[in-house]
């Protein structure tokens, strides 16, 4: 599959089941289909997604906590070199507010469900077990980045 069909795949499947709250904010589909058109390097079209207490600039970071929310004038710098080397950021993902608790449940956005039943909220053994957060394990992006202030063991984290 190139990196235009699998960005296309991806919000697809974001529109047909949105999978909210896993999103805070997406990246216009447009926009990430011109990063894949364009993109050159050793992650040339790779999708990828950014806890929202990374800074991504033109999208607002709330680290879980609307009250909180500004938008930065420019991306981190993990962000900044993913892009520079052809990944497109797909968008950022819910987290616990401020990364303080343990299992995604401590956010205005809604708890995260498990990927393999949304009976159960998502819990530290999925982040163990699919080695990521909840849209990488459901296969939504390949690639996860994260910044862990506390615990690693909530959703998305």
């Amino acid at each position: 599959m190139n990196a235009i069909d699998r960005i296309t795949a991806i919000y697809d499947r974001i529109e047909a089941e949105p999978l909210n709250p896993v999103w805070i904010s997406i990246v216009p589909r447009e926009t990430a289909l011109d990063r894949a058109r364009t993109a050159r390097g050793p992650l040339a079209g790779l999708p990828f997604a950014v806890k929202d207490n990374i800074d991504v600039a033109g999208l607002p970071t709330t680290a879980g906590c609307p009250a909180f929310a500004y938008e930065p004038e420019q991306s981190a710098s993990v962000v900044r070199r993913a892009e520079d080397a052809g990944a497109v950021l797909i968008g950022k993902t819910n987290m616990d507010q401020f990364a303080t608790g343990l299992v995604g449940t401590r956010t205005p956005y809604g708890a995260c469900s498990s990927v393999f039943s949304t009976r159960y909220i998502f819990r530290w053994f999925e982040f163990r077990i699919g080695r990521g957060s909840c849209e990488r394990i459901s296969g939504l992006c390949p690639r996860h980045r994260h910044r862990g202030i506390g615990t690693r063991a909530g959703c998305l984290q």
